[in-house]
């Protein structure tokens, strides 16, 4: 089992990770809303699932655009994953529409640069994006995994064969927009406890655990 160290009242203890899962998800819910302080999955889908990312000038001008609305808007991005045909966020927002107004920036900035660029008219993104609020810290911790391994459903890709806030959850990227700190709080640095490992290995018990976590959560 995977042991994860928690801080409480400023005192270290260890316990188990299926204890903690399961103490997460007996909490009571809160209602299915967009409200501030809380982290969303957010996912946005190219139109028609047409591809919205075509080669890497296109997804660094998307970054920027992430970080510009983010610190703009009043969003803290805790994990993102950009794919070929669509995105996936993990973002708190501080205020009641920050949301909003961060989405919409950032699809309107890039819309108008993908058109020009490839020289097309109309919408890009399918619709308004979806979000759903995450309800435990067992969600959040499971999320950022699922987010992070997003690219593994591609056939014969890896972890990092998309841009994704995994290698600054790694230490290898500084992204100071991104925001992971409570996630890897729940983790040591190294070892077998470490997020890494969280992420990458395929253990039968993380693997069930997600599956029981994420289906609300998920949207794909």
């Amino acid at each position: 089992m995977i042991l994860i160290q928690a801080v409480s009242n400023h005192c270290l203890f260890d316990i188990t990770f299926t204890g903690i899962i399961r103490h997460y998800l007996s909490m009571p819910r809160i209602a299915r809303v967009v409200v501030a302080d809380y982290p969303h999955h957010i996912i946005q889908r190219g139109n028609n699932r047409q591809m919205v990312f075509f080669d890497d000038t296109d997804r660094q001008l998307y970054l920027k655009l992430l970080r510009k609305y983010s610190l703009e808007c009043g969003c803290r991005i805790k994990a993102y994953c950009l794919m070929d045909n669509h995105f996936h966020f993990l973002i708190q927002q501080t205020g009641k529409n920050d949301m909003d107004s961060f989405m919409q920036s950032c699809m309107t900035r890039y819309t108008r640069y993908f058109n020009q660029k490839y020289k097309r008219v109309g919408p890009l993104f399918q619709g308004k994006y979806k979000a759903v609020m995450v309800e435990s810290d067992a969600q959040l911790l499971y999320l950022t995994r699922y987010i992070h391994r997003n690219s593994l459903f591609l056939p014969g890709a890896d972890i990092f064969c998309q841009p994704s806030s995994y290698s600054v959850y790694l230490g290898k990227t500084k992204q100071a927009w991104v925001k992971p700190e409570f996630i890897l709080s729940n983790f040591s640095i190294s070892g077998y406890n470490s997020y890494e490992s969280f992420v990458e290995d395929d253990d039968e018990t993380i693997e069930e655990q997600s599956i029981f976590t994420l289906p609300k959560i998920s949207l794909d």
